[in-house]
């Protein structure tokens, strides 16, 4: 990480935050050891960042991957209406280019701010989402799992107002 985001001193390191909301106090023992030790809090921190940012873009293209082919084949239940309003183009591409784009914005936010703990905490909360859905999609899996055995019709599956489907010769909801 370039040495000019780890300014000694411009931000306060997760420790330094909660000994300071004790009334407690750090004291290095020299200047310089202060400085040498927020630098390598600081690039500890933008390390920590890149390696969840890096989970969360693979666990999205792969949210991606499954969503294309259940769209594609049969139909899915979405329960974000963001997301329905994008798939009601009936487009796959206009489908990837928003999950790209909207993916793409959230982690270069994460990785240009990753010297701050801020940036630390959106990256861990991206992460927890990222496990959530991880298993969203397991019990949804399973769930799919049901509903396809008992229909032959792809597309066709849910009548309700969540079901999305870019199944050809189908009418999408």
């Amino acid at each position: 990480m370039p040495t000019h985001l780890c300014q000694p001193g411009t931000e306060a390191t997760p420790l330094e935050a909660v000994t300071g909301a004790l009334g407690l106090r750090l004291v290095p023992t020299s200047a310089a050891d202060g400085a040498e030790t927020a630098q390598a809090s600081c690039l500890a921190r933008g390390r920590r960042v890149c390696l969840l940012t890096a989970f969360v873009v693979l666990v999205g293209i792969a949210d991606l991957g499954l969503t294309l082919t259940l769209l594609l084949n049969w139909g899915l239940s979405e329960g974000n209406p963001l997301a329905r309003a994008v798939m009601s183009y009936n487009s796959p591409g206009v489908v990837v280019a928003w999950k790209l784009l909207t993916l793409g914005l959230g982690c270069t936010i994460l990785l240009r701010l990753r010297a701050r703990p801020v940036a630390e905490l959106g990256a861990w909360v991206c992460f927890g989402l990222m496990v959530w859905l991880t298993f969203q999609w397991g019990g949804y899996m399973s769930e799919m799992e049901s509903i396809l055995a008992t229909t032959s019709e792809p597309g066709q599956v849910v009548t309700d107002e969540t079901w999305v489907s870019m199944v050809p010769n189908t009418i999408a909801s």
